[in-house]
């Protein structure tokens, strides 16, 4: 296989803002989750951003997040000593998000808060680095 010089470095000589979708797809805080799953069925992108009224972006809803009628709820882990059974802590912390997923009525209940984020001014090599670093 041949690989051409000029290729492999055209992803550092384009941006972001070439190549990122343009529409403004977004959701209020305060917003019923009804209006997430709704926009998220007109479009083809796999999320929605989510703002605060000074339109600061504060999380995002993955069409994911909201497959939650055929979801199964992982039971936290137990531990047994000298008689007592407790429950695993952060195997409580995964079932009390995803119970509080499962019953979102308002889209800053359903939303995501750790995300990455890259600028319309960086490069697509960084994009594409930040994307497979973060999975």
């Amino acid at each position: 296989m041949n690989i051409d010089p000029q290729n492999v470095n055209h992803s550092r000589n384009r941006y972001v803002d070439t190549i990122m979708a343009k529409t403004n797809i977004k959701l209020y805080e305060d917003e019923v989750i009804y209006e997430a799953l709704n926009m998220l069925c007109k479009t083809t992108l796999p999320l929605v951003a989510v703002v605060n009224h000074e339109e600061q972006v504060i999380g995002v809803i993955y069409d994911d997040d909201l497959l939650v009628e055929e979801a199964i709820l992982a039971i936290p882990n137990v531990i047994g000593m000298f008689g007592d059974v407790a429950a695993w802590p952060p195997s409580m912390r995964r079932l009390t998000h995803d119970i509080k997923k499962a019953y979102a009525v308002l889209t800053k209940d359903a939303m995501n808060t750790k995300f990455e984020t890259v600028k319309p001014t960086d490069t697509i090599e960084k994009a594409a680095t930040v994307m497979h670093d973060r999975r």
